[in-house]
């Protein structure tokens, strides 16, 4: 009880039906501790009707009157009052926050319930939001939403649980809001396995209906979230590319498994799709396709087991048998660069003919939001679309999708490359978050095939592939050997509820168009990781690199990645994490793209625009231009300046600091022509920093303005002002230097 008075609960209940008692507290009995959340449960029996005093009348009383019209300095702490009291009545008042005109309060008041059960009005008004698709609402209200509904149904509120299994299987409702449903149901079925309340079948029914889903994606996160509840005891092979009828068998295991509430007993048989009877080739090569020019080709595909099976193209023909499990897989000699469209056709028991294929480069085009960010919502994406017609340029998009087992093809349906114009240059996997209409293929990697497509002077092919995910962590991209090969990730765990499992979408998204030749990798990802002090994250990106590498068996090709866009994280977090990906430089081939100044300033401060519209600038154009210098220069020999300047060591003498970079060009600059105006901090102590004087010599920058300078900071910001220049006009990178 006294653990309870400090906590501030106010009530205190003995029905604990269907919870684990051991878990309430732990540790060693003289010291126990408060397990937090399951003490939240207990607060949440509150939803019975109990007396409140008169204090607590009146408070509730002047929430219901005053919390819409209130300024935020007001309504605020009214919604604090009313979370101090709790229940049903309190949530009756609460309930008109949400009519407020501030953003603020409204997401104070579904916040509130994260550790506050305001009763059935409030829970059912949480269902309503959720099921809101007025586009000009408010996103992250509807995102808190369906997590404050995902705690109730931990804490066994049955309406909420409801209200949760319901709206999860809408396929109305856009895709961010029925993962973020899967991602709350996952909190209830981490509590439920084995099953110890008759209820939780409703969740897993739910989980398992969703294994049937129309949409790849939803249909491979809620198996993920099925093994995370299970613990592995059984695993269920599950394929969520794979068409309705070969999904039957598996499904029909969850449902067994569920009748009867217990343990998964089944072993680990991933799902396969059985042996072609047609003579099939991997999706990944189809008509209008680029092949990468100068290196072996491996092609493969599916057909009957001993089938034999011929590959013809420019003069080549390669004959295989396909294997007992119904797979075959030949590699062509290398094909010289070419401008004409070219025949590849395949025969066995039938003939597959894939037409308009050229010979040029292929990238790779991966990561989080950033990089799946359409060209239709960038800076100059109506003009642009409209001139993008360059029948050199292929595109190729991958569906979003995940998967528990290593897939042997891409899941999904029309996957094709497809000659780069206006209209297909409009299909791509990102779709706006308010009216959902789809945004395109990926501004990032457009930009950064059509730079190298016009800069180089034999007209080089450029195929693009494009395979990310907005919100998408580092390890479920990364592939077993990458992790495997680096000891400090062997204990790797990942919540799969919130970032995915380590791999699962490697395994649906990379590992099925491998070893498919390419030239390189292009990566805009780390959003997901900023705040975490992830000092793991240098470790993380080698594993990636090095993984891919690895499995691709092409040496070690180039992959270049972007400086995430400045985004007022707090603190120094952002910074602190560019310094991190700085560290990835010391990998072969690898070069970063500095975006510093690719964004206003002053709109990156408006915070009275939504966080989603800052994090993601529309400025794509520059992020591509300046992955395309890396590989001009380094890859394909032209004499410009690769990057921005980057710090490469420091020299004292008495008084003065010379900062030496690298990327130079013919020697730094300011931007602006003010020397005053800039981002140098020096100190001799390493706590306190002062802006220091500073002069370009040439390739370097001298610092003065203290005695005895040992320390020197620069641009140290999340969003930083950068007036050093390189003499192709690139902004430095920020840094710091101790001795």
């Amino acid at each position: 009880t006294r653990e309870l008075g400090k906590k501030g609960f106010r009530y205190i209940y003995r029905e604990l039906d269907g919870v684990n008692h051991a878990k309430v507290f732990q540790g060693d009995p003289i010291n126990m501790f408060v397990n937090d959340d399951v003490f939240r449960w207990i607060h949440a029996t509150r939803n019975k009707i109990l007396p409140l005093n008169q204090t607590d009348k009146a408070t509730l009383a002047m929430v219901k009157r005053d919390v819409a019209t209130a300024p935020n300095s007001q309504a605020i702490p009214l919604i604090k009052k009313a979370a101090r009291i709790g229940g049903p009545q309190a949530g009756e008042a609460l309930i008109k926050a949400f009519d407020s005109r501030h953003a603020d309060v409204r997401h104070a008041a579904v916040a509130s319930g994260y550790s506050t059960s305001y009763g059935p009005a409030f829970t059912a008004k949480l269902g309503e939001i959720i099921r809101d698709k007025d586009p000009k609402k408010d996103q992250n209200v509807r995102f808190n939403a369906c997590h404050v509904l995902g705690r109730y149904a931990k804490w066994r509120q049955l309406d909420a649980q409801k209200i949760i299994t319901d709206a999860v299987l809408d396929t109305s409702l856009t895709r961010y809001i029925r993962f973020q449903l899967i991602t709350a149901i996952s909190r209830t079925y981490e509590l439920m396995i084995p099953g110890n309340m008759h209820d939780d079948r409703k969740i897993i029914l739910t989980l398992i209906k969703l294994l049937d889903d129309p949409d790849g994606g939803v249909r491979g996160y809620a198996h993920i979230i099925l093994k995370k509840g299970t613990g592995d005891v059984g695993k269920f092979g599950f394929n969520p590319g794979h068409n309705k009828t070969d999904r039957q068998a598996t499904i029909r295991r969850w449902h067994d498994w569920a009748a009867q509430v217990t343990a998964p007993l089944l072993s680990n048989n991933f799902v396969r799709k059985s042996p072609s009877a047609e003579l099939e080739v991997a999706k990944i090569f189809s008509s209008n396709m680029v092949l990468q020019r100068d290196a072996a080709l491996p092609i493969w595909g599916f057909a009957r087991p001993g089938e034999t099976v011929t590959v013809s193209i420019a003069g080549q023909k390669v004959t295989t048998v396909a294997t007992p499990r119904g797979e075959w897989k030949l590699s062509l000699k290398p094909l010289a660069l070419s401008h004409t469209g070219q025949t590849m056709t395949i025969t066995g028991s039938s003939a597959i003919h894939l037409e308009n294929i050229l010979v040029g480069d292929v990238w790779l085009c991966s990561g989080q939001s950033n990089m799946e960010w359409g060209i239709k919502d960038t800076e100059k994406g109506p003009a642009d679309i409209a001139s993008a017609n360059h029948p050199g340029i292929r595109l190729f998009v991958i569906q979003k999708s995940l998967s528990t087992t290593p897939l042997k093809e891409l899941p999904g349906t029309n996957l094709k490359w497809r000659v780069c114009n206006p209209k297909n240059i409009l299909i791509g996997t990102h779709s706006d978050d308010k009216t959902t209409q789809p945004q395109g293929f990926s501004g990032t990697a457009y930009y950064f095939g059509r730079e190298l497509y016009t800069k180089l002077e034999k007209k080089v092919p450029i195929g693009l592939i494009q395979s990310a995910w907005g919100g998408s962590r580092i390890e479920p991209w990364t592939a077993p050997e990458g992790f495997a090969d680096e000891p400090a990730l062997k204990n790797l765990n990942v919540n799969a509820g919130q970032h995915h499992s380590p791999t699962a979408i490697f395994d649906a998204m990379i590992k099925p168009i491998v070893p498919c030749a390419i030239k390189g990798v292009i990566w805009y990802q780390g959003e997901s990781h900023v705040g975490e002090e992830d000092r793991l994250y240098p470790i993380k990106m080698k594993a990636l690199i090095n993984g891919w590498r690895k499995l691709w068996g092409q040496g070690d090709f180039p992959f270049y990645y972007v400086q995430l866009a400045p985004f007022e994280y707090g603190g120094t977090k952002l910074v602190e994490f560019w310094e991190n990906q700085m560290k990835s430089l010391s990998l072969k081939n690898t070069g970063i793209a500095i975006i510093n100044d690719t964004i206003d300033v002053n709109e990156q401060k408006d915070h009275g625009k939504h966080w989603s519209e800052r994090i993601h600038p529309k400025n794509k154009e520059d992020v591509g231009l300046r992955l395309a210098y890396l590989t001009l220069a380094k890859d394909y020999g032209l004499d410009i300046v690769a990057s921005g300047p980057i710090f490469k060591e420091y020299v004292t003498s008495g008084n003065t600091i010379r900062i030496i970079f690298e990327h130079t060009g013919r020697g730094l600059k300011w931007r602006d022509k003010n020397s005053s105006n800039h981002s140098f901090q020096i100190s001799n102590d390493g706590s306190t920093f002062v802006k220091a004087n500073a002069r370009i010599d040439g390739h370097t920058v001298i610092l003065s303005g203290i005695s005895n300078p040992r320390y020197v900071k620069f641009a140290w910001s999340n969003i930083p002002t950068v007036n050093l220049v390189n003499s192709s006009g690139l902004p430095a990178s920020s840094f710091r230097a101790v001795p």
